[in-house]
């Protein structure tokens, strides 16, 4: 009502309508368009006061609210169709916390993070390569702070660097059609070879207005930030040859004949910031060239040299005194002869370092070897110490190997299957030859089952001729035992191949005698029954020992009046498995008496063919006492009723129940009824003697 209300006083007051409405009439196909000015009119001094008196009354009288047009926050149109609006509440100043405008369909978006440069390039034998920066692609921002990339770096003589540059704006995005100016320092070595162009061989990037992009000299050249990303590749099909340039950046490249240093300086003119519109990178150039020494592979005792050449221009002179360090990334493998991991040569006049290395074990092993070329300092040139090469090789000592491992258990019973376990390998690269294995047996003990079948059996040991053992390759065996007497058991097991390589292996077993506390009892304490009734027993064994039993099993054998009920005969297995020390495990077994009698069951635990603890329990079977016949008879009236009347029935129901433990067989039920009843109806099979 009060939005209505408000629209109509602004119409009847002369008001102008939308600018929408107007455009709509405007070009509506039947009427002329009205030109600009016909959409015009002038506003006197009246007009001013409506509107005023009109701004009033929206602020002091009861209309709170006013419609305005609701924006679209999908982005299809300006603004939603009605009755979706907005809403401007001029009297509180607040629309549900919005304040005294509306709140705006879009959010601003957050800063972005400022303009990072990437990590320094790598180094190739064709020449380094400058990074990118990272950049999003919105090509907007101010004038800012000169990046440059990489601002140090060292190259081959004859090489070609690229640097890149990029202005980032102070809302964090690199900036396009920038002029950029690059100069070579005064007493710096080479000089500019191209600048980057990303108008180059194209008629529309000529035409138009942007800063030129041109090499003055060889250590002057302008350039422009690009409006788009490309590539310069070197047209090979190694993809670290290829350098991106992303939008809003620039490059130049540069080599030089010569060794030395070259400064070159990246300015903005036209950057805001003054004191970081500009930036300077460092190319060291090395005449160098190195060849590291390749892989090597020896017998595991012999000791070698590594032996690194580093020479100068183009191959033909030594670089004599430059310095080349070795790194032993194995040091439990090998060392260098004058110990330790580290060492550091100096390029004699042939341009060689030599360092000697060794095995340090004397077995197979793989030494890595990191090794890197560094130029020394010269201060003539201010130039520093430079390490301009890295490379690594191995030397790895070949053999045959030998090793061997046992495995038994730390306990084990008297009588009870112990199982030893050994793996002979070879862990070199090369076969052994002549490879036994051998295996001690103490006294006391007898041997049960060998896999695989041992070459040569006595009663001290046994023995596996295994010939050749290939590398990488392993054999394992496996003996059982019996222990017969109560000891420690010391199980040696010995690998023999040529030449003269031996190992050793021993398990120590103590073998205890185990103690059981075994006990069966009537369950309830009942030791009276019946011929037919049902018998249960209560079993219970417990390790009072301090080994574990294992293999545990109880046997229990019954008199032939008790027969177990579930398979029907006088003996009983049970698996009890692993009985820990101070562990107790019960069960019950039930029999059917049979017979009368004095009857007994005897139970065994055992581990193998051993017995370990037995006893023994028995009950009193007793005739069964003769079955007499018991019977029950009941007569109830249906419905129950305690009189009738003259002509009325009734249905009398009679039931018979044998509660006896014997059948009954030829009953007869007589049923006798006063002279007043008359019988209508009985079960079939009834014979009416009413004559009799």
């Amino acid at each position: 009502m009060c939005k209505g209300s408000a629209k109509r006083s602004l119409l009847s007051r002369g008001w102008p309508e939308p600018m929408a409405a107007r455009i709509r009439r405007s070009t509506h196909p039947s009427r002329p368009a009205r030109s600009r000015s016909s959409l015009r009119r002038p506003v006197g001094r009246k007009t001013v006061w409506q509107l005023l008196a009109i701004c009033y009354s929206l602020l002091t009288t009861g209309c709170h609210h006013f419609g305005l047009p609701a924006i679209d926050p999908v982005g299809e149109r300006i603004f939603l169709p009605k009755p979706n609006q907005m809403e401007w509440c001029p009297e509180h100043g607040d629309c549900h916390g919005h304040g005294l405008f509306p709140k705006p369909a879009f959010q601003e978006p957050p800063p972005p993070p400022p303009c990072a440069e990437s990590p320094p390039p790598t180094y190739g034998p064709s020449g380094a390569v400058g990074s990118g920066l990272k950049h999003k692609h919105t090509p907007r921002g101010e004038r800012g702070q000169m990046l440059l990339t990489p601002t140090r770096i060292v190259a081959p003589v004859q090489g070609e660097v690229v640097l890149l540059a990029g202005i980032c704006g102070d809302d964090g995005y690199l900036v396009t059609g920038e002029p950029i100016e690059w100069m070579l320092a005064p007493g710096s070595v080479g000089n500019f070879l191209e600048v980057g162009d990303d108008a180059k061989r194209n008629l529309l990037g000529t035409l138009h207005h942007r800063p030129k992009v041109e090499k003055l000299g060889v250590d002057y050249a302008r350039g422009r930030t690009s409006n788009k990303e490309t590539l310069i590749t070197r047209g090979s099909p190694n993809r670290q040859d290829t350098l991106t340039v992303r939008q809003g950046q620039t490059w130049i490249s540069l080599s030089s004949p010569n060794e030395g240093v070259s400064r070159i300086t990246a300015l903005a003119p036209d950057s805001e910031i003054w004191d970081q519109r500009r930036q300077t990178a460092t190319i060291y150039w090395v005449d160098a060239q190195w060849q590291f020494p390749p892989p090597q592979a020896l017998p595991a005792d012999q000791p070698t040299v590594l032996q690194t050449r580093v020479t100068r221009s183009e191959g033909l002179a030594p670089a004599e005194g430059w310095l080349v360090r070795y790194r032993i990334l194995n040091p439990e493998v090998a060392r260098f002869d004058a110990g330790g991991e580290v060492a550091q040569q100096i390029v004699d006049g042939n341009g060689i370092a030599r360092v000697g290395i060794r095995n340090q074990t004397g077995r197979h092993g793989t030494a890595m070897v990191v090794i890197e070329v560094a130029r020394p300092a010269q201060p003539s040139d201010n130039m520093p110490e430079l390490t301009l090469g890295r490379g690594q090789t191995s030397v790895t000592w070949s053999d045959s190997g030998l090793e061997l491992v046992s495995r038994g258990p730390p306990t084990a019973s008297l009588n009870q299957t112990i199982t030893y376990q050994a793996s002979i390998a070879n862990p070199g690269d090369l076969p052994a030859d002549g490879v036994q294995l051998r295996m001690r047996i103490p006294s006391g003990c007898r041997v049960v089952r060998a896999a695989p079948e041992p070459s040569q059996r006595s009663n001290t040991g046994l023995v596996w001729e295994l010939g050749q053992l290939p590398p990488h390759r392993q054999l394992d065996v496996s003996v059982d035992l019996v222990a017969e007497v109560e000891s420690t058991l010391s199980i040696q097991f010995e690998a023999i191949a040529q030449p003269d390589r031996v190992r050793q292996s021993e398990v120590r077993t103590e073998v205890l005698k185990p103690n059981l506390v075994l006990s069966i009892q009537p369950a309830s304490g009942q030791t009276q029954y019946e011929v037919g009734q049902r018998v249960v027993f209560d079993v219970r064994v417990r390790n009072i020992g301090r080994q574990t039993v294992a293999n545990l099993e109880l046997v229990a054998e019954s008199d032939p009046g008790l027969l177990e009920e579930a398979s029907g005969t006088n003996r009983l297995r049970r698996q009890l498995s692993l009985l820990p020390p101070g562990q107790e495990q019960s069960l019950g077994i039930a029999f059917q008496a049979r017979r009368e009698g004095a009857l007994g069951v005897r139970l065994q635990a055992r581990s193998g063919e051993a017995v370990l603890a037995s006893t023994d329990s028995q009950v009193e079977v007793r005739p069964a006492p003769p079955k007499e016949p018991n019977v029950s008879l009941q007569l109830t009236p249906n419905p129950r009723v305690e009189r009738l009347s003259p002509g009325q029935r009734c249905l009398f129901e009679c039931t018979l129940t044998n509660n006896g433990q014997v059948p009954l067989t030829n009953l007869v039920l007589d049923i006798e009824y006063e002279a007043g009843l008359a019988p209508k109806q009985a079960t079939s099979g009834a014979e009416d003697r009413s004559d009799q």
